[in-house]
């Protein structure tokens, strides 16, 4: 039998399977550590989470355990279930833990990174406990299995020459720098339903349920940690770009709309971190929704790109300004619904409110982080004032790939004296459709469309054609 090492508690019936198969199933020159946490840096950042880490005579696996059955369809980025929910397709995440270990085995013993004598692999696998039919666009897809035949792949592997020493190495590392996972785990009045859903550079998202609540008790916990090795100034910044954020999620609590993913007060949590419990949205993003939605009409394309108008317009209204609008962070509901999410690079109008963020700036944050397919070319500016045809911009964007079916540069953001029109791709579109993206994407902010409410003037007109 493999060797079990128990370093947290079993979460679920599917996880104690697959750990009992593969004990048994597998010999003593297996190693098998399970539900355990791993923070590259102690003190700083957040953990990441582990199912299992399997080590075997030919090389190291991270596993991630999956209770999925029935048929699973989805992409590179989000799987649809049975039931119609969607979930982020973990292969990427569970590959990133897998690079994560790697690296800093590498780091502890630099011998595991010798080709062709003693380096070792690491790779990543998804596991089901159950009978699942994976029908999956994605390229990795062969990195699922059901556990009988992932255990049949693993016995036909070779040994490495260096088996048992590289394995020690490894045990020893794990025991020195891994913690017990808890289940489970209660955070102010939510529990934690999963491993992490969304990670960033200074937060991550945890599915989770509020423990009074009985109906529509789900919700997004987003975690902000504040590095306590920062300096003083460094650690002072990072609270102010937490403030400025909950200052913007505070205003779109209060005053919410059907087309802006609910926020909800923010509380501390132990002597580091915030938490921001959000609305729990379950649907693909309008990314994933073009690849899989070809047919669609103009008619509902367009009562799409209306709803996210009226989100754009009510954000501006509380004077917010979203700044990162993309596919990405569109979501849409089974009713066609859609919610406008991840509010990270918001501002607050300067021509509505007077309070400035010095320091580490949101403007620095979003030149780094944003998707610049969709960014106004002013925000590349950091001290370029903001105001709503920011976002009126990258609307502009959408409603072009909403049309027709691509991206109006093709990817590539750089200024052009004529703008291509959408009916040049979809000659069954009106010809108001080019005017419209005409006046929301020209790149001097200062000839566009100023507002929202301007845009959904457009669309008013283009949905009486």
């Amino acid at each position: 039998m493999a060797v079990v090492h128990k370093i947290g508690e079993l979460v679920d019936q599917c996880e104690r399977y697959v750990i009992r198969c593969l004990a048994e199933r597998l010999p003593d020159t297996w190693h098998v550590y399970h539900n355990l946490e791993f923070t590259p840096s102690p003190g700083r950042g957040h953990p990441y989470e582990y199912d299992a880490i399997l080590i075997g005579p030919p090389d190291v696996w991270v596993l991630e355990i999956k209770g999925y059955s029935g048929r699973i369809t989805g992409n590179a980025s989000q799987l649809q279930l049975p039931n119609g929910r969607y979930e982020p397709n973990p292969i990427p995440s569970t590959n990133n833990k897998a690079r994560i270990l790697k690296s800093n085995l590498v780091r502890y013993d630099p011998r595991l990174a010798k080709k062709g004598i003693f380096e070792l692999y690491v790779d990543a696998r998804i596991i089901f406990c159950r009978e699942a039919q994976i029908e999956i666009n994605d390229p990795q897809s062969n990195r699922m299995h059901h556990i009988p035949d992932f255990i049949s792949f693993l016995r036909r592997e070779p040994a490495h020459v260096y088996a048992e020493e590289r394995t020690q190495i490894v045990r020893d590392f794990l025991q020195l720098r891994f913690a017990p996972l808890i289940p489970n785990k209660q955070i102010g009045e939510y529990i934690i339903r999963d491993s992490i859903s969304h990670r960033s550079k200074h937060s991550v998202t945890y599915p989770a349920r509020h423990v009074l609540m009985r109906v529509r008790n789900r919700v997004s916990l987003k975690i902000f940690r504040f590095d306590t090795t920062l300096s003083a100034k460094g650690l002072e910044n990072r609270k102010k770009l937490f403030v400025r954020n909950a200052d913007v999620l505070s205003l779109l609590g209060e005053f919410p709309h059907r087309n802006i993913a609910r926020c909800f007060p923010p509380f501390p949590w132990e002597s580091d971190k915030i938490v921001l419990p959000l609305e729990w949205i379950d649907g693909p993003t309008l990314k994933d929704w073009l690849q899989t939605q070809e047919d669609q009409s103009f008619k509902q394309r367009l009562y799409i790109f209306r709803q996210v108008c009226q989100g754009l317009e009510h954000a501006h209204n509380l004077g917010v300004i979203h700044r990162a609008l993309s596919p990405q962070n569109i979501v849409i509901l089974p009713n066609n619904s859609v919610k406008l999410v991840n509010f990270d690079f918001a501002k607050l109008d300067p021509s509505l409110f007077t309070t400035t963020f010095p320091g580490e700036t949101m403007a620095h944050h979003l030149v780094q982080h944003a998707d610049w397919r969709y960014v106004a070319p002013e925000l590349r500016d950091v001290n370029q004032v903001v105001n709503p045809a920011a976002d009126v911009f990258s609307a502009g964007i959408i409603f072009f790939e909403l049309m027709a079916n691509r991206h109006p540069f093709n990817g590539s953001m750089k200024e052009k004296s004529v703008l291509p029109q959408p009916t040049h791709y979809n000659a069954d579109l009106p010809i108001e459709c080019d005017n419209l993206f005409q006046q929301m994407c020209r790149f001097n902010p200062d000839e566009r469309l100023q507002s929202m409410t301007a845009v959904l003037r457009q669309v008013t007109l283009l949905k009486q054609l």
